[in-house]
C-alpha cells in the first residue's frame, strides 16, 4: 500500500526505495525458511507420517512442498506489485499462466510417472 502511496503522488524513488526493501525482506525470509526446512532431513518424517515411500523420498517432498510456499510468495510479490501502478490484470496473467503451465507440466510427470518428490520440483519454475 505504501508503494501505492508513493507512485500516485509521483515519489518514484520512494517506491523503489520501498518496493526494494520489501524484495530484500522476502529474500532473506526465503533463506531462512529453506535453512529451516533443512531439518527435515534428520527427521524420521517416513516413520511419523507412516508412509511406504523411502526415508529420503519423503523428507525431499516435504522440503519442496515447504519451499513451494515460498516460491509463491515472491511470485505473488511480483504479481502484486503490478497493482501499485493500476494494471492488476497483468498480475492475474502472470498468476493465471503460472498455474496453467504448472498444470500441464503436472500432467505430463504423471503420465511419465515420475515418483511424487521429483513432481514437487515442477512448482519451482
Amino acid at each position: 500500500m505504501q508503494m501505492t502511496i508513493h507512485y500516485n503522488r509521483g515519489e518514484i524513488q520512494a517506491c523503489r526505495e520501498v518496493q526494494s526493501a520489501g524484495l530484500r525482506i522476502i529474500l532473506v525470509a526465503f533463506a531462512a525458511w529453506g535453512l529451516l526446512l533443512t531439518s527435515l532431513f534428520a527427521m524420521p518424517v517416513d516413520r511419523w507420517l507412516h508412509l511406504s515411500i523411502s526415508r529420503h523420498l519423503a523428507q525431499l517432498a516435504l522440503y519442496l512442498l515447504g519451499m513451494q510456499i515460498m516460491c509463491g510468495m515472491i511470485l505473488g510479490f511480483f504479481a502484486g506489485n503490478y497493482m501499485v501502478f493500476g494494471e492488476a490484470h497483468r498480475g492475474t496473467h502472470l498468476n493465471n499462466a503460472n498455474q496453467f503451465l504448472g498444470v500441464l507440466a503436472m500432467a505430463a510427470m504423471v503420465l511419465m510417472r515420475m515418483p511424487f518428490a521429483v513432481m514437487r520440483l515442477r512448482k519451482w519454475s
